[in-house]
């Protein structure tokens, strides 16, 4: 695809990744209330529901772990093409499904492939594309996961007006054209130039540095590129081959790379635990049984509010993502969010179309402050976070944290909100006020900053380091500076 710049290209199988990320995370909140599958799998109650819904989640968390084997051997597009293949496997198992076991099986099975892309995918945008553009491209890609969301929603609403099994297998089928998309486009553009020196494939790597540049891979800019990226890996080989694993857990990383990867899975940690799946993945569900809502107008609300997170992500990406801070973009969005989950519990308790309007309206604001805050900042901030040598683990652990409290979190809900009622959403307001002074004293600020220059903030207390100081320039693809 010649036609197609190599970054514009990853930009649209990335995104094309991620809206398939979406798709199944709303997936089963249209059709956990549709007749035709209660009937098929007699009526399900809330705790094989959270089964249903969140064992998606537990096979992602494997599918992510997995990444940390096989990520760092096969490369950035393996992991994606190998991924999409068994997510178009684990869609099929659940579009037959007959029984509440293999539909659960199906879930499992395309999570795993789900984890897969959803490690891969941020990791090749990080090593792949500007300093200066890395944000921007990140959060757009996290967009169309919110995109994602708004066409499953409109696809439930629509097979409403289905009367017949066809109306949730045909969501469940549906699935699998985001990963046909991903096999079909990602063989086209370029792997990670740090990862193909890395293992010694300095040819394909000039290639590839000529594919991102757009040039000849015998140019003086190539070249120029190709040997600031040489250095950079055999210096970092250096620090490896002085490195065991009781270094990276006894203090003596020059790299600090257990504190890198650690943060990395904070920040993934603390999207889950703010509270955005206890809503999206239940929201018909929610308006329905909460709020006293027909089943026709909390999928038109659902799918609004997935339109309004959509559209919030977008304008992050563009107007916002690299003006502002990246710790100031998660403490924010921590603080509004904890606000909004505090007065979505009070419309809830009282128990009013008052109340509802109130729960509706600050459900909206949460997922605004989503979209422009936590939507995109869990995702972006590992892969920038982390060193070569672990990013491929670091994603990995961040990605399989994301899932596990994913999975947590979804299978709760529906037995929280049975039982607790609006006290379940007080939980996850306190847990957004205690992630800000959490961000403000520990997190890093990469903003703007090449994979390298990060790299000089953890080894400044380490003078004996011989990696070099490149001078930053933001307009270049980010293979110049640490690939």
């Amino acid at each position: 695809m010649s036609f197609i710049k190599a970054t514009t290209g990853i930009l649209i199988a990335s995104c094309i990744g991620f809206t398939g990320f979406g798709f199944d995370g709303g997936l089963m909140s249209g059709i956990l209330t549709n007749g035709y599958f209660i009937d098929t799998f007699d009526n399900p109650n809330a705790t094989l529901q959270g089964q249903i819904s969140a064992l998606f989640d537990l096979g992602c968390f494997f599918g992510a772990l997995s990444v940390f084997a096989i990520g760092e051997k096969f490369g950035r597009r393996t992991v994606i093409l190998t991924g999409s293949v068994i997510h178009i496997v684990g869609g099929v198992i659940q579009a037959c499904s007959y029984s509440s076991a293999q539909l659960i099986v199906g879930r499992i099975v395309a999570g795993y492939g789900c984890g897969c892309i959803t490690v891969a995918i941020p990791v090749w945008i990080s090593e792949t594309t500007p300093a200066s553009k890395r944000g921007q491209i990140t959060g757009l890609v996290i967009a169309f996961n919110m995109f994602g969301a708004v066409i499953v929603t409109l696809v439930n609403y629509g097979m409403r007006y289905i009367k017949s099994h066809f109306s949730w297998r045909f969501p469940l089928a549906l699935q699998v054209v985001f990963p046909i998309f991903c096999i079909i486009l990602t063989p086209f553009f370029p792997e990670s130039p740090r990862w193909l020196i890395s293992k010694d494939r300095n040819e394909e790597a000039k290639r590839s540095i000529g594919t991102l540049l757009n040039t000849s891979p015998d140019s003086e800019e190539v070249q120029a590129m190709y040997s600031d990226v040489v250095v950079h890996v055999d210096e970092e080989r250096a620090i490896a081959s002085e490195r065991s694993v009781k270094d990276l857990f006894g203090g003596n990383d020059k790299l600090h790379n257990l504190r890198r990867i650690i943060l990395g899975a904070l920040s993934q940690l603390m999207q889950q635990l703010g509270g955005n799946n206890c809503i999206m993945y239940y929201m018909p569900s929610l308006f329905q049984n909460s709020l006293g809502m027909s089943e026709s107008l909390s999928l038109i609300l659902a799918a609004c509010n997935s339109i309004n997170v959509t559209i919030c992500g977008v304008l992050n990406a563009l107007f916002l993502v690299e003006k502002v801070n990246r710790k100031t973009i998660m403490m924010c969005g921590s603080l509004s969010q904890g606000t909004c989950m505090v007065l979505i519990a009070v419309g809830i308790a009282l128990d009013s179309s008052k109340g509802s309007i109130l729960s509706i309206v600050f459900m909206f604001g949460f997922y605004s402050t989503f979209g422009f805050s936590w939507g995109f900042a869990a995702w972006n901030y590992p892969p920038e976070i982390n060193s070569q040598q672990y990013r491929n683990l670091g994603a990995a652990t961040s990605t399989a944290t994301n899932w596990i409290f994913n999975y947590i979190v979804v299978l709760i809900t529906p037995i929280g909100v049975a039982n607790i009622g609006w006290k379940h959403f007080i939980i996850f307001a306190v847990f957004n006020y205690c992630f800000i002074p959490v961000i403000f004293f520990f997190f890093v600020e990469t903003k703007g900053l090449s994979l390298e220059e990060i790299d000089e903030i953890f080894l400044r207390k380490n003078p004996d380091s011989t990696l070099p100081v490149v001078e930053y320039s933001g307009d270049k693809p980010e293979a110049e500076h640490v690939e």
